[in-house]
């Protein structure tokens, strides 16, 4: 079979045109959520290595890793001579992606913001990868979830929710975070959507003042928060009154993954529970 002389390319979240001539066979991911979207497109045969808590799927842990939330060990990129490498935008920042990029390294920039960001990465990734057939066929099931999903929930009787992901102090989401958007479209209104931030610092009186129905917390493990029996202490907001104090394993619904499905359909199993 002949090769096309024709490139391969696709347009990154930074807007940059990423090309390749034949679909990358040794491809490297800079995040945790892009080493399981590597996964996610059928391209985890040509993934050669990581960054640290890439856990998912298990055969990512086997994998050498480059770098973590501190750095990335541009040495070590670059003695794996990789075809693509996988970054993300604000996580690791354009210092690492100009300096991989002045070394002659191919980089595609990832920056997702919304469920549908999710599909095109998968896609934009199957492209580059030379297996788009897997990559859409597993991309229809994330979105035929998602649709499940919004389809039962998202017209039943809207539920004030707060969602928690620090303690002190005390951090939310706004309008802009993908969080609010899966909380809407489970019938949920996120208390501070009113916020056109991605996240935000609140205090107990902003909180009190919008009494959400139910409180959903997230910290740094898949352990529930100690910080969220705290929230016993106030009796007064209806969330604690009425026992609806719930968590949520922080990689089911802060990574940009298509295990994000399994987190709304929590999100939406606990909203559900506050309804009358």
């Amino acid at each position: 079979m002949s090769i096309s002389s024709e490139a391969i390319q696709v347009i990154d979240d930074a807007g940059q045109v990423v090309d390749i001539q034949v679909p990358a066979k040794r491809i490297i991911t800079l995040a945790p959520y892009l080493t399981e979207l590597v996964y996610s497109a059928g391209a985890g045969k040509q993934l050669i290595a990581t960054v640290s808590f890439s856990d998912f799927p298990q055969t990512a842990t086997t994998l050498p890793v480059v770098g973590d939330a501190n750095g990335i060990d541009i040495e070590s990129v670059m003695a794996m001579k990789p075809d693509l490498v996988l970054s993300w935008l604000s996580g690791n920042g354009t210092a690492i992606t100009s300096k991989l990029a002045n070394l002659g390294i191919r980089v595609f920039q990832s920056e997702p913001q919304s469920i549908d960001d999710i599909s095109s990465t998968i896609l934009r990734i199957g492209k580059l990868a030379g297996t788009e057939q897997t990559a859409a066929n597993n991309n229809a099931k994330f979105k035929d979830a998602i649709y499940t999903l919004q389809r039962k929930y998202s017209r039943l009787k809207r539920v004030p929710v707060f969602y928690q992901f620090w303690d002190k102090p005390i951090y939310t989401i706004g309008a802009t975070h993908l969080i609010s958007r899966q909380i809407e479209l489970c019938g949920g209104v996120n208390i501070f959507a009113d916020q056109d931030v991605l996240t935000l610092n609140v205090n107990i009186e902003s909180i009190l003042n919008k009494d959400p129905a139910v409180i959903i917390a997230s910290g740094e493990t898949h352990a529930r928060p100690q910080w969220l029996e705290q929230w016993n202490d106030w009796k007064s907001i209806t969330a604690v009154r009425n026992n609806n104090l719930y968590s949520i394993p922080p990689e089911l619904i802060q990574r940009h993954s298509v295990r994000i499905t399994q987190g709304m359909e929590l999100i939406c199993r606990y909203i559900n529970s506050a309804r009358d």
